[in-house]
């Protein structure tokens, strides 16, 4: 029987257990690359990070916190204080049994009673702004008179003196306060006992009759009733009383722990309004850092576009410069490859390499012809030097005009050789333009690559 509950009470296969499912559901909320907080790549979660609205929110909450732990204690005040009241009403009543159960009693056996405790004037505050119908009629009936006074009419003085002789009660009764009203009964009622005792008095003095030894064991049992149920009654106003102590004590614990708290609150509360500052001046601050930081962002694309541009225009004009430093190798090796080796090889060579200003328009264009003319290759220099010794020597070549076709060469050949001349000093022209506005690109394009690289 037992084996058969517990296999009825078994799970099926397809039913998960829920401590399961919510580990899992735990832990794939808190599934995630979690990295330390001193590592450079730490980044605060944008719902943990402490921002103005967030400051300002647990502010609010604090003084919320604050407002409601103050109105709990209010409403606890209140309410001991209509414990009060029903404590005070049910004292009243004991209080009055046993006066009532005392008359009862010979001058013997009296004790003195205790007073009857009232409500301070201070615990009811809002009693001040209560106004009854009678206090009403009372204030109108002084204005009235303050008025006919104002205006000396006897007659309204007459009408309004009248009604305030006839009804001096009324206008007692209505300023009465409760307290008022409990101190006139008690006076009342202090009167009746006197009242009656001196009744007793007046009957213990009158002779008395001889009574039978049954009645006065009646009597004395009567009086020990008497006596039990008035002590009942005194018990039980002490027995209140310690009741309430109790609770007010117990409410007066509770008043130091909630002034501790609301003290803690106010600690809480400075310490929230500090933080929101901070916090605020820490936005300004990140906000002017972004803004810098976007500033520096834009300088630096701007720097690394110029910087493109820059290296793009500096390998063009390289390319460009190696073409034609090697279209010069090429043009010396043309003229050199097609120049007969006969004795006016050095002549054509000679001619090939002689300077020649081409439409001189400033003297910048001299200077950067004769840094073209400077700048051919080490092959070109080094027959130029073999040229010079070899001419030095041949004392004949040096009387001919080098702008003029000698006699017995080649006048064809001639005028070839002075258009490669021609060629090859616009290209060493160009060249020369070319490394002249190369050496400030380069000196830029180092700098930006300091700045940006």
């Amino acid at each position: 029987m037992y084996w058969t509950k517990m296999l009825a009470c078994r799970p099926d296969g397809q039913t998960d257990d829920p401590a399961d499912l919510e580990a899992i559901q735990a832990a794939v909320d808190s599934l995630g690359d979690f990295k330390l907080k001193t590592a450079a790549d730490f980044k605060v979660v944008d719902s943990h990070q402490n921002t103005t609205h967030l400051k300002r929110l647990q502010l609010l909450s604090v003084k919320e916190q604050l407002y409601k732990h103050k109105v709990a204690f209010n409403e606890r005040v209140l309410a001991m204080r209509r414990r009060k009241e029903e404590v005070l009403n049910s004292v009243h009543v004991a209080l009055a049994r046993a006066a009532e159960l005392q008359s009862q009693l010979p001058a013997s056996l009296h004790i003195p009673l205790p007073l009857r405790p009232q409500l301070a004037e201070d615990e009811n505050p809002e009693a001040v702004y209560q106004m009854s119908d009678a206090v009403l009629a009372e204030y109108r009936r002084a204005a009235e008179a303050a008025a006919a006074a104002a205006h000396q009419d006897p007659a309204r003085l007459a009408v309004a003196a009248a009604t305030a002789a006839e009804t001096p009660s009324e206008g007692t009764g209505a300023t009465t306060t409760p307290a008022t009203t409990l101190r006139r009964r008690s006076l009342l009622r202090a009167r009746h006992q006197g009242a009656a005792v001196e009744g007793v008095v007046v009957h213990r003095a009158r002779p008395v009759a001889h009574t039978s030894q049954t009645d006065h064991a009646l009597r004395r049992m009567t009086e020990i009733r008497t006596v039990f149920a008035r002590d009942r009654e005194l018990k039980r106003v002490d027995q209140l009383m310690e009741e309430f102590d109790t609770e007010l004590y117990d409410l007066w614990r509770q008043m130091v722990h909630i002034e501790y708290k609301l003290k803690n609150g106010d600690l809480r509360l400075l310490t929230r309004f500090r933080e929101l500052m901070l916090v605020r001046e820490f936005e300004k601050r990140e906000a002017a850092l972004n803004a810098t930081l976007q500033e520096r962002m834009l300088e630096d694309a701007e720097g690394q576009l110029s910087l493109s541009e820059v290296t793009l225009r500096f390998e063009n004009q390289k390319r460009e410069q190696e073409d034609l430093e090697q279209r010069l190798k090429d043009l010396a090796k043309e003229v050199t490859s097609n120049v007969p080796g006969d004795k006016y090889a050095k002549f054509l060579l000679r001619v090939y390499r002689r300077k020649v200003k081409i439409k001189p328009d400033t003297k910048k264009d001299e200077d950067e012809d004769s840094d073209s003319s400077s700048s051919l290759s080490d092959s070109d220099e080094d027959d130029s030097d073999e040229d010079e010794d070899e001419d030095e020597e041949d004392a004949v070549q040096e009387t001919w005009d080098l702008a003029a076709c000698p006699p017995g060469c080649d006048q064809q050949l001639y005028d070839w050789v002075a258009d490669m001349r021609l060629k090859r000093q616009v290209t060493a022209a160009h060249l020369g333009e070319i490394r002249v506005g190369h050496t400030p690109l380069e000196r830029r394009d180092a700098h930006i690559v300091v700045c940006f690289g």
